[in-house]
């Protein structure tokens, strides 16, 4: 017999994406399945979209309810949506992913064809779709490169394409509504502590909608870096059972664009400062370090294999657009880091004061 499944999503002034989600979440081929939305205190007609499509089960069969709350976020919203989840299975996804039509279908063939009895979560691929736009490419390219070498056992489950065992999630206390973003990364690190396995499939794919515009890239990323320094004071190494973090890849070679650079311009301004006509070779003492760095280390090394990698993947050639997408990349990780020093500092978004008691 299917288990039963809860699909969640939750939305805030996401009104132009609630169609395209609901539909592909109805038209799953999955049978034994229900729909719960929650609207998270949205300003616009997002509710009331999302109520167009309540109890509207005479074709699909598959009931859809609708729950709303005040802005409290989103991993108050999932919590609420587990919390009414009738379903053995409880699927998240996000507002802005139109998943597959058999998403569902291959997460539970996952779970039945699988030896490990102890699996908490499934989690499936995201793929981010594109347009001739250099950010969109960059960001689905990133994406790729996530997925592209992640084992079968993973720790991991990802928010828009993930299926959780809701007697597990009640077991760990579920999503904490007091944390600030990276909600999924938090309960699967929880699961994990808690002796849960965490299983990958491929062919569960949901894809999202293209990722455009500089100014969005660079706010999510740096709301990324700010959660993701929650995570890492929340859990050191010896609360993950040798669980190694799953947000370094190309974000930690990005990272070091800016201390490295930094470092050039250091070298440059001693040199500068102490022969400014580069008369005295002995100046090169003061030079020499931050350009064997800059140069030599993210130029000619990572930085220049990023590019490369990036620009080669992305189908693009601009690679000067590149480059300078990387290097605000870097500063928007560096100013989330600082973000998060100030929230351990505050003990506000889910951290504890440094100083407490």
């Amino acid at each position: 017999m299917q288990p039963h499944v809860t699909v969640t999503v939750c939305v805030r002034d996401g009104e132009h994406w609630i169609d395209d989600c609901l539909k592909s979440l109805i038209n799953q081929d999955y049978e034994n399945l229900d729909i719960i939305a929650v609207d998270d205190g949205s300003t616009d007609s997002s509710l009331e979209k999302l109520k167009k499509f309540e109890n509207n089960d005479d074709e699909s069969g598959k009931s859809v309810m609708i729950l709303s709350q005040s802005a409290r976020g989103l991993s108050a919203a999932r919590q609420l949506a587990v919390d009414n989840a009738k379903g053995e299975w409880v699927a998240i996804t996000d507002i802005d992913v139109r998943p597959e039509i058999d998403w569902i279908t291959k997460l539970v063939e996952r779970v039945l064809h699988n030896n490990d009895e102890n699996i908490g979560a499934v989690t499936g691929r995201t793929i981010f779709e594109t347009t001739p736009n250099v950010v969109s490419k960059l960001r689905s390219v990133e994406i790729q490169q996530k997925y592209k070498n992640r084992p079968l056992k993973t720790n991991l489950a990802n928010g828009p394409c993930s299926m959780f065992l809701k007697e597990a999630v009640t077991e760990v206390d579920g999503f904490d509504p007091s944390w600030y973003h990276a909600e999924d990364m938090e309960l699967s690190l929880k699961l994990i502590n808690s002796g849960y396995t965490i299983i990958y499939n491929p062919e569960a794919v949901v894809k999202h909608v293209p990722e455009e515009g500089l100014k969005l890239f660079l706010a999510k990323r740096r709301r990324d870096s700010r959660a993701h320094t929650r995570i890492m004071r929340n859990w050191p190494k010896s609360r993950r059972n040798n669980t190694s973090f799953d947000f370094l890849g190309v974000s930690g070679a990005v990272l070091m664009i800016i201390p490295t650079f930094v470092l050039y311009l250091i070298g440059l301004g001693l040199t500068l400062h102490f022969d400014p006509q580069f008369s005295d070779r002995s100046s090169l003492l003061f030079f020499a370090p931050g350009v064997l760095l800059n140069f030599s280390y993210v130029h000619f090394t990572s930085f220049r294999k990023l590019v490369r990698t990036l620009t080669n993947d992305a189908g693009t050639r601009k690679y000067p657009m590149i480059k300078l997408i990387l290097f605000n990349w870097s500063l928007s990780l560096w100013i989330g880091l600082f973000l998060g020093l100030t929230d351990a500092i505050r003990g506000k978004n889910g951290h504890r004061r440094f100083f407490s008691k």
